[in-house]
């Protein structure tokens, strides 16, 4: 799976996705790509400025236009996303079919300190409560941010460690299921859909769910 698909770091604002990504790049000799960054490199600007120079919705269309074509590209490498990148239902799917999407998680009170503490985050740290932002933007995106291939906790200091964690996460087969609201999405490297719960005795595959 590693040597075929992109690998994308997924997650709320804080999560530490900008600072695994270099880490596990390095750990399985892949190239590391930060897609804000490149979001700023291609529009001349800041996301933050860019964002309140042209609005959100601006900055959607570019983040998914530099997304969509990582996707398309046969070389792997590893992705740090926007905390927003995969809030699509559409481009989530797509992510789930063609790549492995990994989520970073830690508790509200940590992002919340994280944000606060790091580079301007516009739809969070220019509120007047950013406490609130934050609790509204993840009561959004939770649904969302559950429908990934594997989940690790980033709470924790030691970004090296967490780097030999998701690598060998990532060396096992990707789970066929993956959790959802609404029970469970199923992907192949055709489509995704939504599974109903059928009770306790259900059971989850385990094989390759990249293109």
């Amino acid at each position: 799976m590693v040597a075929r698909a992109p690998i994308l770091l997924t997650g709320a604002p804080g999560a530490g996705k900008s600072r695994l990504a270099p880490a596990l790049a390095a750990q399985l000799g892949l190239e590391c790509v930060d897609l804000d960054a490149r979001v700023a490199a291609r529009a001349g600007m800041p996301v933050a400025a860019l964002i309140q120079a042209r609005g959100e919705p601006a900055f959607r269309a570019l983040e998914r236009e530099l997304l969509e074509g990582i996707l398309g590209l046969p070389a792997p490498c590893v992705v740090a996303l926007g905390g927003g990148a995969l809030v699509s239902t559409s481009l989530r799917r797509r992510a789930l079919r063609e790549a492995a999407v990994l989520r970073l998680d830690a508790p509200r009170e940590v992002l919340l300190r994280r944000v606060v503490e790091g580079p301007p985050r516009p739809l969070v740290t220019s509120a007047k409560d950013p406490a609130r932002a934050l609790n509204e933007l993840l009561d959004a995106r939770d649904d969302g941010y559950a429908e990934a291939h594997l989940s690790l906790r980033s709470d924790g200091g030691d970004v090296a460690a967490l780097a030999r964690e998701a690598a060998r996460a990532l060396s096992a087969p990707l789970p066929l299921v993956v959790p959802s609201a609404r029970g469970a999405t199923a992907c192949t490297s055709a489509r995704c859909e939504t599974l109903r719960p059928r009770g306790r005795g259900s059971s989850r595959g385990r094989r390759g769910c990249s293109a």
